[in-house]
């Protein structure tokens, strides 16, 4: 990760991508631009995600008030991104976070799939579990542990773990304000985790995380082939 870098310098990354969103082209994009998903962008060793008001009216814009909170939080933490810095550039909010290494687990799903062996699924649950022995000790929740929210390698010497949108504290709500925020975060809230979420759940808590991870290697052991 490049240190050099001064708050202006990350400023005019992040304001490249004004006007810039989801939609547009691949073509369209600044020059070492690469869109990921939905508004976040790859630039360098960098991550950048932004808010886009002008389609949604900044209804979406406490995750991602709560995921700077989070990343502030969570600093001291190798399995988190370090959030470079944060600008307000319009009516747009933007993040700045270094790149984590690693491929995310979702690649294991297919294209590395040769990587799912016994042995790297043992290492894999040894890693979840030493993330959730500290969210336990933070008393924190973290909601979308999806496989393309987790970064790994093969011999998994890396484990990180990306979107903190919906990080609470367990029996705290997220900070909304309005009734387009409460009404995008009820909605949000049902659907949050896919289909790794646990079936019936109605209330977040620990065991909203424990059960993702190891649906994942339930996952994973029933697509290996024989070991």
């Amino acid at each position: 990760m490049k240190t050099d870098r001064t708050r202006e310098d990350l400023y005019d990354i992040a304001s490249k991508l004004q006007g810039v969103d989801r939609f547009t082209e691949p073509c369209e994009l600044p020059e070492g631009y690469r869109h990921i998903v939905k508004e976040v962008f790859e630039y360098d060793d960098l991550i950048i995600k932004k808010t886009n008001h002008s389609k949604n009216r900044s209804r979406d814009l406490y995750l991602f008030e709560n995921e700077r909170y989070w990343l502030e939080k969570l600093k001291p933490y190798n399995f988190a991104p370090t959030l470079m810095e944060s600008f307000y550039i319009g009516r747009d909010l933007y993040l700045i976070m270094n790149k984590l290494p690693g491929h995310p687990l979702k690649s294991v799903y297919d294209g590395n799939s040769n990587w799912n062996t016994a042995d790297f699924r043992k290492k894999l649950k040894t890693c979840f579990k030493e993330f959730l022995d500290v969210f336990k000790k933070l008393n924190l929740t973290h909601k979308d542990l999806r496989p393309h929210n987790i970064m790994v390698n093969q011999d998994m010497s890396i484990l990180g773990v990306i979107d903190y949108q919906f990080c609470s504290r367990v029996g705290e709500k997220i900070k909304v304000n309005g009734f387009r925020q409460r009404r995008h975060y009820r909605l949000a809230r049902q659907s949050v985790g896919g289909k790794w979420r646990k079936p019936g759940l109605t209330r977040f808590n620990f065991e909203t995380d424990e059960y993702m991870l190891d649906f994942i290697i339930k996952q994973l052991s029933s697509l290996a082939k024989t070991d």
